[in-house]
C-alpha cells in the first residue's frame, strides 16, 4: 500500500466527507468497497509523488517573516504577557466554536490552537490603543481572531459536499426530491455556518440508525458520485440491486426521521 496516497486520503476524507460519515468511510478504506483513490481528485490520482516540502507545514504565511520584535506603543503589550489567561480564553473559545462544527479533528485543532496564536503578534500590529477604551486590547483581539477562526470555518465548510437524503430515482435514474421539512428540514442544506449545523446532527442521527449496507451506499453514491455500475462490483451485488437499495432509503429515512420527531 503507498502509505503516502492513503494519508491524501484520510485527509481528503476529513476535509470533505461529512463527520458522521467519516468512519464508515475510513473503515473500508483499502478494502473492497472503496480505495484511496476514490477520495482524491484527478490530479492527485495521476501524480502521488510526495512534493518538496517548501516550509513548515500548518504555518500562516505571515508567520514566514521575522516575528514583530514589538507591539504599539502604548499598548503595554509585550512578548512576556502577549499569551496571558485573557488572551489563551479568547484562543479557547475559537477553538471551541471549530470543535461544535464537528469538522475538524483533535489534533487538526492543536494545529489551529497554533495557527491563531503565531498570527496573533501580526495581527496586534493593527492595534491602536485607545486608552478611553475599557480592554481595548483584549476586544481588538477577540475581533480579530474571531474573523480568523470564521475564515478558518468557511474554508472547510465550502469543500463539503452538500448533504442530502432527500431524494428518490425516478424511472429514469434520476434523483428527485421525496422528504419535506415535515420530516428532514435540514438535510437538503450545504453545511455552511454554524447556525446549520443541525443537518450535520439530522445526518448523524440517520447514520447511527441505519444499517451499515445503506449507509456506506450513501457514501459511495451521493458523496463520492459513483455510478451504480461502479458500485456493484464494490458490494459483489447485481445492479438491480444497487438500484433497489437506492430506491429503498428515502422511505428508511423518512421513517428514521419520523420516529425520532415523536419521541422529541
Amino acid at each position: 500500500m503507498d502509505n503516502y496516497i492513503h494519508s491524501q486520503a484520510l485527509a481528503a476524507i476529513s476535509e470533505t466527507i461529512p463527520a458522521p460519515l467519516q468512519p464508515i468511510a475510513i473503515q473500508h478504506l483499502n478494502g473492497v468497497c472503496l480505495k484511496p483513490e476514490d477520495f482524491l481528485p484527478v490530479s492527485a490520482k495521476e501524480d502521488s509523488r510526495p512534493k518538496t516540502s517548501k516550509g513548515p507545514v500548518g504555518r500562516p504565511a505571515a508567520a514566514q517573516k521575522p516575528f514583530p520584535e514589538s507591539f504599539p506603543a502604548g499598548s503595554g503589550i509585550t512578548y512576556d504577557n502577549l499569551y496571558d489567561s485573557r488572551t489563551m480564553k479568547i484562543i479557547g473559545g475559537c477553538l471551541r466554536r471549530l470543535h461544535e462544527s464537528r469538522l475538524f479533528s483533535e489534533a487538526e485543532l492543536e494545529d489551529k490552537r497554533i495557527e491563531l496564536m503565531e498570527k496573533l503578534p501580526f495581527m496586534l500590529q493593527g492595534f491602536n490603543p485607545q486608552t478611553a477604551v475599557t480592554d481595548a486590547r483584549y476586544k481588538f483581539t477577540s475581533t480579530v481572531l474571531g474573523h480568523m477562526t470564521s475564515a478558518i470555518f468557511n474554508k472547510r465548510s465550502s469543500r463539503q459536499r452538500p448533504i442530502s437524503l432527500n431524494q428518490k430515482i425516478n424511472e429514469d435514474g434520476e434523483l428527485i426530491d421525496v422528504l419535506g421539512e415535515k420530516d428532514c428540514a435540514y438535510l437538503c442544506v450545504y453545511d455552511k455556518g454554524l447556525a446549520q449545523m443541525e443537518a450535520l446532527e439530522e445526518l448523524e442521527h440517520l447514520v447511527s440508525n441505519l444499517p451499515e449496507r445503506y449507509v456506506l451506499l450513501i457514501l459511495m453514491k451521493r458523496q463520492l458520485g459513483m455510478t451504480e455500475e461502479k458500485i456493484a462490483p464494490r458490494l459483489q451485488i447485481s445492479r438491480s440491486a444497487v438500484h433497489k437499495r437506492l430506491a429503498a432509503i428515502p422511505e428508511l429515512a423518512k421513517s428514521i426521521m419520523r420516529e425520532k420527531g415523536t419521541r422529541r
